[in-house]
């Protein structure tokens, strides 16, 4: 197109001012330019430059803000004039961070008075630039005028006031009768805002018994009137007493958005009564000026709603005194009348009395010569009926007698082969015993005892004498001994006896005495009552049912010679978030690997839904309520026998590693292990990852090194990941495009402890806790590969658990410790024998992680702590026996929960002793454990709530007869520990409320989006 052509003068000269410094141009003023693309924009951009030399103010409508997280803002500002056609014209701007902060930050020239948003109109400060690379004009802005926007408001708000007092609006809801009381109260305002708060705990705080119909709406921002319209329309079809239509404070131009005649119309039309407490102590809104009453602030309207209900208690209370004080008053001149009406009547009573009682004299005397005739006939004629009846009652009592002793008969025939039964199981379970009590099977062993030729046994080598002569027992006889000196033991089972039955010369020994030793000899305590009390413990019954995917039984091994354990203990891994259960996702493939060779227990439960009370469980075979571990206070008394501690006294190598601080040996839980290490990564992570504990659990076995062959190893390793705060992992990230602020920090998740978040923030945290699961199956395979290196896979019993689950809002937490639902109880369980398994094994029966500890010993070969209150699977594990299926018993004494559990079966009971509640589950037909769909047992009977509380109180009055008295402790001396704690969720988080973990509120239930 030529040069000026359907343009103006100014583009003319503008083109002639160009050509004039560029000499390339086309020459002659008809021809038709020619330019590449460089050119053009150039031109462009000196255009611009020539129009707008200059910053200039540019008044308009804000629509699209976009507060990106550099800082920036961009926007586009559209004609105010134009309505909302989507042809108006439209400006592309900016705002950058260094005047957003200027203006609109902590401390901006504008904060408090502007807060700008979609439909606000403003005068600002811009300069126009031509982008060359995208071809773009934008418009960047360097302030703002605050006096234009409000004055422009103002305006409008005088417009609209008299448009509604002109057609008799602003009279419409001021006309509509309040109540002198109004009980119930619609609430219109933001949910948890600070209005909402402060007009609730206004009304609560009352005592008053007033009612809150709430309607959540916006309060600001371009939504506010469509959402306050729709919650009035709500609120006025329910009828309410009032409306209280509330919002916090903010400035003039937060304010604007009750000044839209749409809402003040919506205000003026609505049947109910409406009361505004938009919190701004200068300015009215034309919503308040529509209302029927305004205040201040929501405290003031809450404050004059309370007032009024006071009021008419007062008054009602005033009116009940006086009618007291009326009837009292009638009362007593009642009781005066009625004093001298009995007084008369007594008179009168007493005169027919007299002459009554001389009528039943003569009465009394004429009964009594007749009824001494009557007796003795009737003496004479019972007699005679007496003797005829003794004949027959016999005959009737012998008859009797003998139905009875048939019926005995018949009931002891058909049980006399259950009691044989019982009393062959009996005399079965007391010949086990017997065996497990002989000295001989720990001799079998390798052990042997030591004593003095007049019997006597050695039991302490501080008592051993120099060149005294000693007897050793062994399996297969005794060895004649002479004692060449005390030596100290290294501990680490190296020395003269080298843990493998070869002595350092070829075996033979001297008869005399000298130094010769055989087999494992460890001077000093064997057997003896120690012996005696660890093997009078030893579990002899199992319980559960189970069999391989085939349906045939599949047997473990019994115990090679000292076979190793190790433990591995995956922190805060809910079963049904793992792909091993079912999952959706595929978290845990390693795990489902792994239980190709192993035994996999598909309903096993914790004792308890947090850590410290769960592992100390583990540890001693007993329930919280018996080891006490279970507060923030408590620790592993050392009065009690430890996992540990058993093994080390039968010979094993025990350590430990663990990234969780609850289970520190400050707290008691290093007992008997040889090197217990808390592995931190802190300040950068409140715990050691997945990443860092392997490679300290190669560091571990690299150092042990050959000594693992010599002798027997427990190992316990403890991994966190799982546990929040929830960190992203780039190659485990299932949602990566989210944008939004749940980043699963301590800071982002503390506000939805106990209350659900947005379904985006939520479904982000269970993403994030997936990928924390994945990524710690990714390293366990790496944690396996080096077990597999260090020949444990070939010689040691694996056992995988959980110490308990996450809440994720499936009820009411989002993270454990203050519920006893299954998902914060129900956890993986697999368990792996020396070599592994030919095919998978499947138990579906309910097992309890208490029932480990006798349940591993026994498949070691040892017999078991006598304090364990767990059973043991290992006589199922080797088809020898059934799996009698028992009650699982919880136990949660945490914070402010006091809670217990006992599921059996199907049936799940679960007690809330601080809100006095007793909730009966059915977890086939509500597996999803919602309150709405439970028996509350305190309120209606039922005959399998009470023999489940009969089962659980049993259990807990057993275990607290054995409960230690030496189980707290405290580490509040420990400033980075504590910081660890805090950062974790442990400490300083904030107190549940009255709802929260309220097994008889409200629950989510189900199986929501993310939900397992």
């Amino acid at each position: 197109m030529p040069r000026g052509v359907g343009g103006d003068d100014r583009n003319l000269d503008l083109w002639s001012a160009m050509d004039a410094q560029d000499p390339d141009a086309a020459a002659g003023e008809d021809a038709v330019a020619t330019l590449t693309v460089p050119e053009v924009a150039e031109r462009l951009a000196r255009g611009v430059r020539t129009l707008f030399p200059e910053a200039f103010w540019l008044v308009g409508e804000i629509s699209g803000l976009k507060r990106h997280r550099s800082g920036h803002w961009y926007l586009s500002l559209v004609d105010d004039q134009a309505g909302n056609d989507a042809r108006r014209p439209s400006l592309s701007a900016k705002m950058w961070k260094p005047v957003v902060n200027a203006l609109f930050g902590p401390r901006g020239r504008l904060t408090g008075v502007l807060d700008p948003s979609d439909g606000i109109v403003m005068r600002t400060l811009v300069e126009i630039d031509y982008y060359a690379p995208r071809g773009e004009v934008s418009f960047t802005i360097r302030d703002v005028d605050p006096d234009f926007t409000l004055g422009n408001l103002d305006r409008l708000r005088r417009e609209v006031l008299a448009r509604l007092e002109a057609q008799g609006a602003l009279a419409r809801n001021k006309a509509r009768p309040l109540t002198p009381v109004p009980l119930t109260i619609g609430l219109i305002t933001s949910d948890d805002s600070a209005a909402y708060n402060d007009f609730m705990r206004t009304l609560e705080t009352s005592g008053l018994g007033l009612s809150v119909l709430f309607c959540d709406a916006r309060m600001q921002g371009a939504e506010t009137s469509r959402s306050v319209r729709g919650a009035l329309a709500t609120l006025g079809r329910m009828a309410p007493d009032c409306i209280a239509l509330v919002r916090g404070g903010g400035s003039r131009l937060d304010l604007s958005w009750f000044d839209k005649e749409d809402v003040a119309r919506a205000v003026a039309d609505c049947p109910v009564p409406v009361l505004t407490g938009i919190g701004h102590e200068i300015d009215t809104s034309v919503a308040d000026a529509a209302a029927h009453l305004t205040f201040k602030t929501p405290t003031a309207l809450a404050e004059f709603l309370v007032g009024r209900a006071s009021d008419a208690a007062d008054a009602v209370e005033g009116a009940a005194e006086r009618v007291i004080l009326l009837a009292r008053e009638n009362i007593e001149a009642t009781r005066r009348g009625l004093f001298d009406a009995a007084g008369r009547v007594r008179d009168a009573v007493s005169g027919r009395l007299a002459d009554t009682a001389e009528e039943l004299a003569g009465v009394r005397e004429r009964v009594r010569s007749s009824a001494e005739r009557i007796v003795l006939e009737q003496g004479h004629r019972l007699a005679a009926d007496a003797t005829r009846l003794a004949v027959g009652a016999h005959v009737t009592a012998l008859e009797r007698s003998g139905d009875a002793l048939e019926a005995a008969a018949a009931r002891v025939a058909r049980r006399l082969p259950e009691i044989l039964q019982r009393v062959d199981e009996g005399l079965s379970q007391r010949e086990q015993r017997l065996r497990l009590l002989d000295p001989r099977a720990v001799l079998a062993r390798g052990f042997a005892w030591l004593r003095r030729p007049d019997g006597s046994l050695l039991k302490d080598a501080a008592d051993a004498v120099d060149g005294e002569s000693l007897v050793a027992v062994l399996r297969d006889g005794e060895l004649d001994l002479r004692n060449a000196g005390r030596h100290e033991s290294s501990g680490d089972g190296s020395g003269d006896g080298n843990g493998d039955g070869n002595g350092d010369d070829s075996g033979e020994t001297n008869a005399g005495g000298d130094e010769g030793q055989a087999g494992r000899v460890f001077a000093g305590v064997l057997l003896g009552p120690l012996l005696v009390l660890l093997a009078m413990t030893a579990g002899l019954l199992a319980f559960g049912c189970g069999a391989d995917p085939d349906g045939a039984r599949v047997t473990v091994p019994r115990p090679d010679a000292d076979p190793s354990l190790v433990v591995i203990m995956l922190d805060t891994l809910r079963a049904d978030h793992t792909s091993l259960h079912g999952y959706h996702r595929d978290t845990t493939p390693f795990l489902k690997e792994l239980a190709e060779t192993s035994v996999v227990f598909g309903r096993a439960y914790a004792p308890s839904s947090w850590t410290r009370a769960t592992v100390a469980s583990l540890f001693t075979g007993r329930l919280p309520e018996a080891h006490g571990c279970e507060g923030r206070d408590g620790r592993l008394a050392e009065s009690l026998v430890t996992m540990a501690e058993a093994l080390s006294t039968n010979g094993y190598r025990t350590h430990g590693l663990t990234a969780n601080g609850n289970v520190l040996g400050d707290y008691g839980f290093a007992q008997g292990f040889d090197s217990y290490a808390f592995i931190k990564d802190f300040p950068a992570h409140p715990y050691a990852d997945a990443a860092k504990m392997t490679g300290e659990v190669e560091r571990l076995l690299a150092e042990l090194g050959d000594g693992l062959a010599d002798r027997p190893t427990f190992l316990y390793l403890h991994l966190v990941d799982p546990h929040d705060p929830y960190f992203p992992h780039d190659e485990f990230d299932y949602a990566p495009a989210y944008e939004g602020r749940m980043d699963g920090s301590r800071e982002a998740l503390e506000p939805y402890q106990y209350r659900r978040p947005a379904p985006p923030e939520r479904q982000r945290a269970i993403d994030l806790y997936d990928g924390e699961i994945a990524y710690l199956d990714h390293h366990l395979r790496s944690v396996f590969d080096h077990l597999e290196r260090a020949g444990l896979l070939e010689s040691a019993w694996v056992a995988v658990m959980s110490d308990h689950g996450e809440g994720l809002w499936s009820h009411s937490v989002q993270g454990h410790g203050q519920e006893v639902y299954e998902e914060q109880l129900r956890v993986p369980l697999l368990l792996r024998p020396p070599g592994g398994l030919p095919r998978p094994a499947r138990i579906d029966e309910p097992v309890s992680l208490l029932d480990m500890t006798a349940t591993l010993f026994d498949l070691l070969g040892l017999p078991h702590p006598e304090t364990n209150q767990g059973y043991s699977w290992a006589p199922f594990l080797w088809a020898e026996g059934e799996a009698p299926v028992r009650p699982i018993v919880i136990d949660e004494q945490l914070d402010s929960a006091d809670l217990q559990a006992v599921v059996d079966a199907g049936d799940k009971l679960i007690v809330d002793h601080r809100r006095g509640r007793r909730l009966l589950f059915d977890l086939v037909a509500n597996p999803a454990e919602d309150p709405r769909l439970a028996t509350d047992v305190g309120k209606q009977f039922s005959m399998t709530g009470r023999r489940l509380q009969e089962i659980l109180d049993e259990a807990m009055m057993a275990a607290g007869r054995s409960r230690p008295s030496d189980n707290q402790g405290s580490i509040e001396d420990d400033p980075e520990l504590l910081e660890i704690f805090r950062q974790m969720g442990y400490i300083d988080a904030p107190a549940p409320p009255d709802g929260a973990g309220d097994t008889g509120g409200a629950t989510h239930g189900g199986q929501e989006e993310g939900d397992g």
